[in-house]
């Protein structure tokens, strides 16, 4: 609250409710920067996470269920005749994975969403603008999808450059879930790390 006291904000900001599939409020080359963490593929569930604080504030059940399908990371199937790359290369199985066409679809799905997300970044970044994205890798039935290099190759087929990338350990005490714990969870082996990519149009 203390943060918050009208003499001590600098600037000011505006603030817009979108997709950002379709940042249809924001104009062509019209950014120098773009900031974003998209939700990862089968990682946080968060409408289902703030299900009752979202109720709270009064949506109803029905339209946090339509928003929770439609969402970027949702787990739904998209048809191989539908996605135009090879989402093979990104998936990592080992010997006790039990990988399912209905993943792939999940996967061809995100693949989708993140390509609709970097054509509208194409449009609304300024020449020489900047975007930073930072994403984690997943994992769904003891397989790794390379998300980071999935958004990379992505990137780079809509017309962005890479500048530098990062990889940097994700400090158990500062997850969003699952919470820490003593090590012996099977969900404390996920999410270890993330990937920083910065790009320039």
């Amino acid at each position: 609250v203390k943060r918050l006291a009208p003499e001590l904000i600098r600037g000011k900001a505006r603030v817009v409710e979108g997709d950002a599939r379709m940042l249809k409020d924001i104009e062509d080359d019209s950014l120098d920067l773009a900031i974003t963490s998209p939700p990862y593929l089968n990682a946080i569930d968060y409408l289902r996470g703030h299900k009752l604080t979202l109720v709270w504030l009064g949506y109803v059940l029905s339209s946090i269920r339509s928003t929770r399908s439609a969402s970027i990371g949702a787990e739904k199937i998209l048809a191989s005749s539908a996605c135009h790359m090879d989402i093979s290369r990104y998936i990592a199985e080992s010997a006790k994975s039990d990988f399912a066409s209905n993943h792939l679809g999940w996967v061809r799905r995100y693949a989708a969403d993140m390509r609709a997300v970097f054509g509208e970044l194409t449009r609304v970044i300024k020449h020489s603008g900047t975007v930073v994205i930072v994403v984690g890798n997943s994992f769904i039935r003891s397989a790794v999808v390379n998300n980071a290099m999935l958004v990379r190759d992505i990137a780079l087929e809509s017309g962005f450059l890479l500048e530098h990338s990062t990889i940097r350990s994700i400090p158990a005490r500062r997850r969003y879930l699952p919470p820490p714990t003593n090590g012996n969870n099977m969900l404390d082996t996920r999410m270890r790390t993330e990937t920083v990519l910065k790009l320039r149009l």
